[in-house]
């Protein structure tokens, strides 16, 4: 829907995208199973496998939109704000669940702070442009 962000006249687009496939690395097996953690995906069984195809198709067909839309749109700036591609609580929950909801939430809220904090340098010159300040005062706030 940036397109339709830019037809009104913005020209800074904050997204935010729950849904990117997760980059397993067999070495650290890492993939928790109730008996232990397990190296592929494809121990998890059927629903996870296809949980990152789709995942990896909504991905694709994002960034292809993305990708457009910069294209022809040279003045929108897009911030986009995506979990770590080996971000294992996003991973492990299903994003429909209605009972994973406030955990996966919280844990969105603070990835975002910490990329944040972690990139200010990055972000502070987009923002500036935009006239938004951001204050790393308010980001270290904690929130419960």
């Amino acid at each position: 829907h940036l397109d339709i962000a830019k037809k009104h006249g913005a020209d800074l687009a904050i997204c935010i995208n729950p849904i990117v496939p997760y980059r397993n690395d067999i070495e650290k097996k890492n993939l928790p199973i109730t008996d232990g953690k397990c190296n592929y995906i494809k121990e998890k069984g059927m629903p996870k496998v296809m949980d990152q195809v789709l995942r990896t198709m909504i991905h694709s067909r994002a960034n292809l939109g993305i990708e457009k839309v910069v294209r022809e749109n040279p003045g929108l700036d897009i911030i986009i704000f995506e979990p770590s591609p080996d971000d294992i609580t996003m991973f492990s929950h299903n994003l429909m669940s209605y009972s994973s909801r406030v955990k996966l939430a919280e844990h969105g809220f603070n990835s975002v702070r910490e990329k944040l904090l972690f990139n200010h340098e990055f972000f502070k010159p987009i923002f500036a442009k935009h006239g938004i300040e951001v204050s790393n005062k308010l980001i270290e706030e904690e929130y419960t």
